[in-house]
């Protein structure tokens, strides 16, 4: 398992590319007598693929939901930001896609090269939500908590025992033995052609899940990674002796621990890079800017 507090002499290749093995306490262009500052971006609900539409909720700043794109600028922000010698992503009750976790996980990946020391927190995880946390230097997640980094499957379903029933039949034609868009509405089970093709993109599915969490984790081989997903649902305790998890504490202790990991201290930023607020004052029509960073 990798230790992150131990000196290093050697770089971490994650992903094909070779990444300064520094510690959090080594972190580039910290002054020796002053504390470090460290960016905390905290994430909950689930992650938009683009802004909400302009509503009254979202004046008031009462949605929950963060935008990919909101995302990606505040983690760039910290990435440039010279000041800021750590990341830590708080995202308990947090979700995203596979897709998701790849794109910020891979700007993960450019802060860790810019010298930032990255953290990940959850309470517990799901597939997508490990696969961004393995981008970081460090995965931290409660002993009770649970990790459950299952398998990949999908489901076929089909209708035209339905449309028997109401007498209704389904018109199109197949074009090519692979081609099955159809198959839902003409047919009551999956062809041996179809059911070939699904295999095929979960088959993938599963092997980037294997290969991407096998890199990003270099004290985890492909078979160690498979066989904590054999495993099924895991105790954070049990996810940090098979190596998913670096650290186990509850988040009232994670910012004692983020001081700890700097000579000088660690000064928190919280709400790194998020946008403004605005107060909005109905009864008198007025709208008064308020800034918290």
């Amino acid at each position: 398992m990798k230790r992150i507090l131990a000196p290093a002499v050697v770089g971490v290749s994650v992903m094909g590319i070779m990444l300064p093995a520094v510690t959090w306490g080594q972190a580039t262009g910290q002054a020796a007598a002053k504390p470090a500052r460290v960016a905390i971006i905290r994430l909950t609900d689930s992650l938009l693929e683009r802004p909400a539409s302009f509503s009254l909720s979202s004046l008031l700043g009462s949605n929950k939901n963060q935008a990919l794109s909101t995302l990606i600028v505040r983690l760039n922000q910290a990435t440039k930001d010279s000041s800021i010698s750590g990341v830590l992503l708080d995202m308990s009750a947090f979700s995203l896609t596979l897709t998701q976790a790849h794109e910020v996980g891979e700007l993960l990946t450019q802060a860790r090269q810019a010298g930032k020391r990255v953290a990940v927190y959850s309470s517990d995880f799901d597939t997508p939500t490990y696969m961004l946390a393995s981008y970081a230097d460090t995965v931290i997640m409660p002993a009770n908590g649970t990790a459950l980094v299952p398998g990949v499957g999908l489901e076929m379903p089909f209708f035209k025992g339905t449309l028997d029933k109401l007498d209704v039949t389904a018109d199109l034609i197949q074009m090519g033995k692979y081609k099955g868009a159809e198959e839902p509405f003409t047919r009551t089970s999956a062809s041996p052609e179809y059911r070939a093709q699904i295999q095929k993109l979960v088959d993938g599915m599963y092997d980037t899940i294997i290969s991407t969490i096998s890199a990003n984790r270099p004290n985890m081989t492909e078979a160690a990674v498979k066989q904590a997903i054999d495993e099924g649902m895991l105790s954070g305790a049990r996810a940090k002796e098979l190596g998913l998890v670096d650290q186990n504490m509850t988040r009232d202790r994670v910012d004692g621990w983020l001081e700890s990991q700097f000579p000088a201290g660690a000064s928190l930023v919280s709400n790194y890079g998020e946008a403004q607020k605005v107060a909005v004052d109905l009864k008198f029509g007025n709208i008064q800017v308020v800034h918290l960073n």
